[in-house]
Order: C-alpha cells, then sequence, then structure tokens
C-alpha cells in the first residue's frame, strides 16, 4: 500500500513469512525518522538495504502497525493535501513529484 502523509511517502507491505509482521518502507531516511517521533515502535532501529527500491525500513508488527494507520486519522489537520505539503518545509521538495502522481491518476481515472 503507498501512503502519502505530510510526515513522508510510505509503501507498507506485510511480510512473507510472518503475517503478524509489517514494513514500513521509505525512499527517505528522514520519513522513517519522522513516523518515530509519531509513534512509539520497541525496534525502532531503520534497516537500510542498498538493494532495494525503498532502502530504508522499519519492522512493525501488528500493533505498531494499526498505530500508525490510527496516528495518520488522528493527526490529519488539513482539508487540502497539495496545499498542505507545499506550505510543510519538511515535505515541500516532494510536492513536485506529487503533483506528478496527481496528474497521472487524473488522466487515467477522469476519461
Amino acid at each position: 500500500m503507498w501512503i502519502f502523509t505530510k510526515h513522508g511517502y510510505f509503501a507498507i507491505a506485510r511480510d512473507y513469512t510472518d503475517e503478524n509482521v509489517f514494513w514500513l518502507r521509505a525512499r527517505l531516511k528522514s520519513d522513517l525518522e519522522n513516523i518515530l517521533n509519531l509513534i512509539e515502535i520497541k525496534n525502532s532501529e531503520i534497516v537500510y538495504k542498498d538493494y532495494a527500491d525503498y532502502k530504508y525500513r522499519l519492522k512493525l508488527s501488528k500493533k505498531e502497525y494499526q498505530d500508525f494507520m490510527l496516528s495518520l486519522a488522528d493527526n490529519l489537520d488539513y482539508s487540502n493535501f497539495k496545499s498542505m505539503m507545499d506550505n510543510n518545509a519538511d515535505q515541500r521538495h516532494k510536492i513536485f513529484a506529487y503533483y506528478e502522481v496527481y496528474n497521472v491518476l487524473a488522466e487515467h481515472f477522469d476519461k
């Protein structure tokens, strides 16, 4: 699952060997550091995988994954994602990439 948030861009996947483990993956380490400031994670070591497309990862228990998702909902404090991103100094550098995603999806679905 891809998630675009005011804290960063993430891909979440369930571990293929343990259904109670989830991997919160990011392209930028700072995005995962933002999450570590948002919720408590037992194993807060950010794993680095040089060969992977998402090089930075946090291993989450099912409960931590649920807490992460709930925290995102509880911290949603804007009415327009694109405007919020443009005003978010920590994430502003991603705005053009987010607009590209927005435009590709709009072109695909608004036909």
